[in-house]
C-alpha cells in the first residue's frame, strides 16, 4: 500500500504529542485513483483515541462517512481543537499539514481524497490551481459532496472496469461541486503565461532530458497545449523561449561540471547534449563570453 495516502500517515508523532499513544486501531481498507483524484478509505476500530499526521502535500478533502461514539475531527495543530461546528467534510489546501484526531471513538470510517494537479485533467487542474479556499482549513457540510464521497468509498472496495468509469464521473462531480460550494474565492483571471503546475511539469522534463532530443511538439503535448500557444505562454512565464530556456540550463550544467573538474570538456559536451566539444565551445562562448577551457581555469575548485 506504499502508493496510498494512508501510507503517509506519521506513526512517530511529534514531540508535542509524545504523551499520546493510539488506543484505537487504524487501518486502510480500500483505495483508488481516477484522473489525478486519489481516494482511500480509512477505518478506526475502538474504543479508544487516535492522533495521526497527514504531512503537507496536495490539496485534501476528508469525508467523514460514519462515526459511532466520541468525536473525530481534523486539526491544524495537534493540541488545538476546532470550534464545535456541525460538519462532515474538511478541506485543506496544498502544503497544509493535517492532524486527524479521534477521542473515545467506538468506530469511524472516513474517505481521504487528494487532488494532484500534475495528473488531473487539464481543465480540472486549472480550476484547482486558480481557486483558493477562504481559510487554511475549511470545515463544512454539503450533502451532494458527502454522497459522492460515500459512492467513491464503496467503489474503492471493489475492482472492476465499470467502477473505473463510474468513479471518473463521480470525481468530476465532486471537483465541480467543491468549487461551487461558496467556500472559495473566485478564480483569479489568468494574466498570460503557464499555470504553475504546467510550468513545473515542463521545466522538470526539460531538466531531466537535457542530453536528449526534445522537440517543441512534445513539450507542447506535455503541457496539453498547441505549439504556438505553449511557446508564447512559456516565454510570458519565464522570459525565455523554450529553446532558450533549455540552452540556459545546458550552460548552467556545463559550468557546474567544469567547476568540478572531473570530466574532460568533450565528455561535458556530451553530457549537456552538444554534438561535440567545438559545439559546446561555440554555445558557451556566445552566452558566457569565454571558452569552457578558460572558464575552468578561472573557476576550477
Amino acid at each position: 500500500m506504499d502508493d496510498c495516502i494512508f501510507a503517509e500517515w506519521n506513526t512517530d508523532l511529534a514531540e508535542a504529542t509524545a504523551d499520546h499513544r493510539d488506543s484505537a486501531a487504524v487501518s486502510s481498507i480500500g483505495h483508488g485513483e481516477w484522473a489525478g483524484v486519489r481516494a482511500e478509505v480509512v477505518e478506526i476500530q475502538g474504543p479508544g483515541s487516535v492522533l495521526r499526521l497527514l504531512p503537507p502535500s496536495d490539496a485534501r478533502l476528508v469525508v467523514m462517512l460514519e462515526e459511532i461514539g466520541g468525536r473525530i475531527e481534523s486539526r491544524l495543530q495537534p493540541a488545538r481543537p476546532n470550534p464545535s461546528v456541525p460538519h462532515r467534510l474538511t478541506f485543506a489546501p496544498p502544503g497544509i499539514a493535517l492532524w486527524q484526531y479521534a477521542d473515545h471513538i467506538d468506530y469511524a470510517r472516513a474517505l481521504v481524497i487528494s487532488f494532484d494537479p500534475n495528473r488531473m485533467r487539464t481543465d480540472w487542474a486549472e480550476l484547482v490551481e486558480r481557486t483558493r479556499p477562504s481559510s487554511p482549513l475549511t470545515l463544512f457540510s454539503d450533502p451532494a459532496i458527502w454522497v459522492c464521497g460515500e459512492l467513491i468509498a464503496r467503489e474503492c472496495l471493489v475492482s472492476e472496469w465499470l467502477g473505473q468509469v463510474f468513479c471518473e464521473s463521480l470525481a468530476a462531480i465532486l471537483v465541480i461541486r467543491l468549487l461551487r460550494s461558496g467556500l472559495f474565492t473566485e478564480p483569479e483571471r489568468l494574466q498570460g503565461g503557464l499555470a504553475p503546475w504546467r510550468l513545473n511539469r515542463v521545466t522538470k522534463i526539460i531538466a531531466e532530458r537535457l542530453a536528449e532530443p526534445l522537440p517543441m511538439t512534445e513539450l507542447a503535448a506535455i503541457a496539453g497545449m498547441s505549439q504556438s500557444h505553449f511557446s508564447r505562454s512559456f516565454k510570458q512565464s519565464t522570459g525565455f523561449s523554450p529553446n532558450r530556456w533549455r540552452l540556459k540550463l545546458r550552460i548552467e550544467m556545463a559550468k557546474r561540471l567544469l567547476d568540478e573538474g572531473l570530466l574532460p570538456i568533450a565528455e561535458i559536451a556530451d553530457a549537456v547534449g552538444c554534438a561535440d566539444q567545438s559545439h559546446l565551445t561555440r554555445l558557451f562562448s556566445s552566452i558566457v563570453g569565454t571558452t569552457p577551457a578558460r572558464w575552468q581555469q578561472r573557476h576550477r575548485r
